[in-house]
């Protein structure tokens, strides 16, 4: 038996190491989502929405961690000579995070993400949702925004989780060694 626990050992070592190198790796940030943002032109007049979620609740599992902020877009300039252009700007506790943009001149649709975001429980957070669409000729420029808050707390699964160390101890596990053990964290769903 004791010959047997150091090959083992090894063999999860192998694997994990063939893991990391042969599957990419998933961001496995939560994702919030804040909203959309659309825009419709021709050059002459445009169509502009800007929706933002707002009193948002975002559940962490532990006291720090890194989120993804996001919003859908769709962008239609059928103008000659013009542009749409898609703004999201997250702040943390009044810290300004590096705006995202999105800007075409024909049309795109997508997702607009502020990334690796670190989060504590407590924080709050504000964003803005900015849209613009210009056209040189003719010489047109319109605009509109909107902006959400939130805020970070526990989530529930922490809570029901409290009590069982397994969750916990994996957790810990998976922030401690972030890339190793790629085929565990796929099949626990981490």
């Amino acid at each position: 038996m004791r010959k047997i626990i150091p090959f083992l050992l090894i063999g999860i070592l192998v694997l994990s190491s063939i893991g990391v190198s042969a599957f990419p790796i998933k961001n496995t940030n939560k994702q919030i989502y804040l909203g959309y943002a659309n825009i419709t032109g021709n050059g002459n007049t445009s169509i502009l929405d800007a929706v933002a979620e707002n009193n948002l609740i975002v559940g962490i599992e532990n006291k720090t961690s890194y989120v993804d902020f996001y919003i859908n877009y769709s962008m239609n300039c059928n103008g000659n000579t013009d542009n749409g252009q898609i703004w999201l700007t997250v702040a943390i506790n009044g810290q300004n995070m590096t705006p995202a943009l999105a800007t075409t001149f024909n049309s795109q649709n997508g997702t607009l993400k502020v990334e690796n975001i670190k989060v504590n429980k407590h924080d709050s957070f504000v964003f803005i949702i900015e849209v613009v669409y210009a056209s040189v000729i003719p010489l047109y420029i319109n605009q509109t925004r909107a902006s959400g808050a939130g805020v970070v707390s526990k989530s529930a699964k922490y809570i029901s989780d409290s009590y069982n160390p397994i969750p916990q101890f994996l957790d810990l596990l998976f922030q401690r060694f972030p890339h190793a053990f790629p085929i565990l964290r796929h099949l626990l769903g981490y």
